[in-house]
């Protein structure tokens, strides 16, 4: 289980189009793009977990954060993962914090790399199946495009398995400066 911060549209898109330019099998997509906050290896259950990822949502206002670059780090056990880093901003780091520590007040265990002083933001491109020589190919093609820069509003919460999105927990909106 994997509670993200889900792209926008247009991000969802922009990844969508990286993906079939790399040629990432659909298999190998997770149901919906998002910035990986925690891996929860063990939850109490799908209700308990939802409730304390809707509480940090409800009581965070809205930020944007920065995607860029490329980046690849080794997952343990499956093999290489190419991703878009995201800046750790401190209000990144700060809701990281919050769901790291809202999902284990409920039980919950989560995987090491999750853990605040291990978590490295990201936007992950491809997993799965990637291999060194696949890992090559994607590398090459993706330095000969143009630079991924993006900006992403951070509005909501989710909580997801390689096979479903949960509903989404909407953060808290900057109040207008019309009031």
């Amino acid at each position: 289980m994997t509670v993200g911060i889900p792209l926008d549209h247009d991000h969802v898109a922009a990844v969508r189009c990286l993906q079939r330019r790399l040629g990432v099998p659909s298999t190998d997509r997770s149901p919906r793009p998002h910035i990986t906050l925690v891996v929860v290896l063990e939850a109490p259950d799908r209700v308990c977990l939802d409730a304390a990822v809707q509480a940090v949502a409800a009581r965070t206002l809205g930020f944007t954060v920065r995607a860029r670059g490329l980046g690849v780090f080794h997952d343990g056990g499956g093999g290489p993962v190419l991703h878009v880093p995201v800046v750790r901003t401190p209000e990144l780091a700060r809701l990281h914090q919050d769901v790291h520590d809202a999902v284990t007040a409920v039980g919950g265990v989560v995987e090491g790399r999750s853990a605040p002083a291990s978590w490295s933001p990201h936007i992950t491109l491809w997993d799965r199946s990637l291999t060194a020589d696949r890992l090559a190919c994607a590398v090459a093609d993706l330095v000969a495009a143009p630079p991924i820069a993006w900006s992403v509003p951070v509005t909501s919460l989710v909580t997801m398995d390689h096979r479903a999105v949960g509903a989404e927990a909407p953060l808290r909106r900057a109040p207008s400066p019309d009031g």
